[in-house]
């Protein structure tokens, strides 16, 4: 998994000037304070991760998960343990109880109070300085790549959107290799999340991660995806389980290669913002 999360294409974006370094660090510090069942230091590291990215949001459903799993699992099986030989008023009796549990618990956790403060301090800023909450959303036209900072752009419209950008756009150009990269590896994120969840990946981090790529891509467009793909880490964790170590050491070499091509495109001034 390090190697792969150290050789992949787009991990130049760790050692350049951007927040995603840090971002990546307080992810993994909240994820491994959860498993570590200590839900006020994972709801602070999500809280700062959130005040770096607005997409630290995103640890807020994955902790829950995770909290969830942890401390009401038990109880479903103990409760349905009780109302297995009764009747069904005491079953529903049963998941009453369960889904009171499940209230209780979310309503006492630090979970909820404290990972969204990062960004609730942002749009309050926000409000002061610009006069609107949501304008981390509403700028983005500024950024170009036909952003959209109004309408909700899905997944099917924005492949369209790059296919006809294939087809209108000659081959010989940056513009149509740079939006062939972007797509590329936005399609593949996605896949290897799916395999991750073939693998059985840890269902809270891929909660985190499938949200942390597909929500950019509601404004239109793959243009920004790269710097979101690398901080989604069940792909290093899928691709370290590759059962076959011939076929992975060629992915290590070839993401090695592609980290060096891409690297220098970066240093040429592209997804630089």
């Amino acid at each position: 998994m390090i190697l792969f999360l150290v050789f992949f294409p787009l991990s130049f974006f760790f050692g350049s000037l951007y927040t995603e370094s840090v971002f990546f660090f307080f992810c993994l510090s909240s994820f491994y304070a959860a498993r570590k069942k200590n839900w006020r230091i994972a709801s602070i590291f999500a809280c700062l991760a959130s005040a770096t990215r607005l997409t630290g949001i995103f640890l807020l459903p994955a902790l829950l998960w995770e909290q969830y799993k942890d401390q009401l699992i038990a109880q479903s099986l103990e409760l349905k343990n009780k109302a297995k030989n009764s009747n069904f008023n005491a079953n529903f009796k049963s998941s009453f109880q369960l889904l009171h549990c499940y209230i209780v618990t979310l309503l006492h956790s630090p979970i909820i109070y404290i990972s969204p403060l990062g960004l609730i301090f942002y749009m309050i800023y926000l409000q002061l300085q610009f006069g609107d909450f949501l304008y981390f959303w509403h700028a983005q036209p500024i950024f170009g790549a036909e952003r959209s900072g109004t309408a909700i752009i899905l997944l099917p419209q924005v492949i369209w959107r790059y296919l006809k950008i294939f087809a209108s756009v000659s081959i010989y150009t940056e513009a149509f290799w740079i939006p062939v990269i972007e797509f590329i590896s936005s399609l593949g994120a996605i896949y290897l999340l799916i395999l991750s969840h073939m693998k059985k990946v840890r269902l809270s981090y891929l909660i985190f991660s499938w949200l942390t790529v597909i929500v950019p891509t509601l404004t239109g467009t793959f243009s920004s995806m790269p710097r979101y793909i690398i901080l989604a880490f069940p792909i290093y964790i899928v691709l370290g389980l590759l059962d076959n170590k011939i076929v992975r050491y060629l992915l290590l070499i070839t993401c090695y290669l592609l980290l060096i091509a891409l690297t220098i495109l970066f240093t040429r001034g592209h997804w630089v913002s």
